[in-house]
């Protein structure tokens, strides 16, 4: 379903990431500075162009840190595809009032880290993820970039700064779809550190093991057996006389 814009943009530009080295545009990386709040409802322009197509609204404060480009984070989400679809592409972002939460979140939830069935026997499983590396898409990336470390915001996805006009159909997302994220901001999980070179050690240490084991031990036991079978052989020889000719029978 489709709705009229109750607000639109002046000049909706196309979302341009930030500069990077030589001038070159850097995609999926966060906006140098946002706009201001929405004054009809304190919404915050996530790509900073004014344009108000993806929005965020705060739900719980974080601590006040924010991220910054390149930094390893992790998130819980929950997603859908927004209940009402603005038609327009002057269209801003509507707003998020709680009959349209409640009708989006009523709808099939697309993907999340939560209450999927994919992850019932995983309790907790965050998304880990490095901003601005463009790990979903570049909207995500600019959204992230306005929170704090522990801050819950739901933000509005314009189909530009999301699939576009290609969509994910296989899970539910048409072309050129709006999405509605619950989005919740954490320190990444202490992963498991790698020591290499305790790794080289036990590495070397097991090949010398086998070596040993298959190659060095029975060559050498080899060897040993044949030197005894000489000696057995040079001791059970002929019997000499005294004289040192052997025996012979008269």
């Amino acid at each position: 379903l489709g709705e009229s814009c109750s607000e639109r943009t002046t000049d909706p530009p196309a979302a341009q990431p930030p500069m990077g080295k030589k001038g070159k545009r850097r995609e999926g990386a966060p906006p140098a500075e946002p706009a201001a709040p929405r004054e009809t409802d304190g919404a915050i322009d996530v790509m900073g162009d004014g344009s108000f197509r993806t929005v965020k609204t705060v739900r719980t404060q974080g601590d006040g840190r924010v991220p910054e480009h390149g930094v390893k984070l992790a998130a819980h989400y929950k997603a859908w595809v927004l209940a009402q679809q603005p038609t327009s592409a002057t269209c801003q972002a509507p707003r998020l009032t709680d009959a349209l939460v409640q009708e989006t979140q009523a709808g099939a939830m697309f993907d999340g880290t939560r209450g999927m069935k994919k992850h019932e026997k995983v309790k907790e499983r965050k998304f880990h993820f490095t901003l601005g590396r463009g790990a979903v898409f570049d909207g995500w990336d600019a959204a992230v970039a306005t929170m704090a470390v522990g801050e819950t915001a739901l933000v509005v996805f314009a189909p530009e700064h999301a699939y576009k006009d290609k969509g994910v159909p296989m899970v539910g997302i048409p072309p050129n779809a709006w999405l509605l994220v619950e989005l919740e901001l954490h320190d990444p999980e202490p992963g498991l550190k790698i020591n290499w070179f305790e790794v080289f050690k036990t590495v070397v240490v097991a090949g010398f093991c086998l070596w040993y084991v298959l190659w060095y031990a029975p060559r050498r036991i080899d060897e040993q057996q044949h030197r005894e079978d000489d000696v057995a052989a040079s001791s059970s020889g002929p019997e000499t006389t005294a004289g040192g000719g052997p025996e012979e029978d008269f």
